[in-house]
């Protein structure tokens, strides 16, 4: 597997429309209006719109896509467009552009989920987060995959960056860490 030239899902904006990019992530939703699959893919930067079509993609390629489910781990090769006027998401940060998938891997399948991993809405202007109650014992049964969930990522980056903070004090105050 090739990783150079590897973009991420977040970092897109109008600037790279017409860019060819190489993408992976995972599933984090689906829409299928027949001939066209919509999907949101996510990493750890965000996540981008990828259209699977006809008139971009071979039959077999738009076969292979029609088999995707939630949390499917895959790689896409394409081109950044923008969305049509009307089509944009302002729930997500690239919702004013798309991904036109010319080509795509399965990485690795997944089951089906305990809960949904998924915290945002596929439908355009839907700004409200999609979360269901878990417990909490079967947050903790499943670890692995609460982790994936965005908050439960914005909570360790958060707390990253404070003892990051915290560290950079304590050495320039030369105090030493010790383990």
């Amino acid at each position: 597997m090739n990783f150079s030239g590897r973009s991420y899902c977040g970092g897109f904006n109008l600037a790279d429309v017409g860019r060819d990019v190489h993408l992976f992530g995972w599933v984090d939703a689906l829409r299928d209006h027949g001939d066209i699959l919509f999907i949101h893919l996510r990493d750890q930067t965000g996540i981008v719109q990828i259209v699977f079509g006809p008139e971009f993609a071979s039959k077999e390629i738009c076969g292979l896509a029609s088999t995707l489910r939630n949390e499917y781990c895959i790689s896409v090769s394409g081109r950044v467009i923008e969305r049509a006027k009307g089509t944009e998401n302002p729930s997500i940060d690239t919702g004013n552009i798309e991904v036109i998938a010319t080509d795509f891997n399965i990485l690795s399948r997944s089951r089906a989920l305990p809960f949904n991993i998924s915290e945002k809405a596929m439908v355009t202007g839907a700004d409200t987060p999609v979360t269901e109650a878990v417990s909490e014992d079967l947050r903790l049964q499943y670890r692995y995959l609460d982790l994936r969930r965005p908050t439960m990522q914005g909570y360790l980056i958060k707390r990253h960056k404070m003892n990051q903070c915290v560290r950079q004090v304590l050495d320039t105050n030369g105090f030493i860490e010790v383990e």
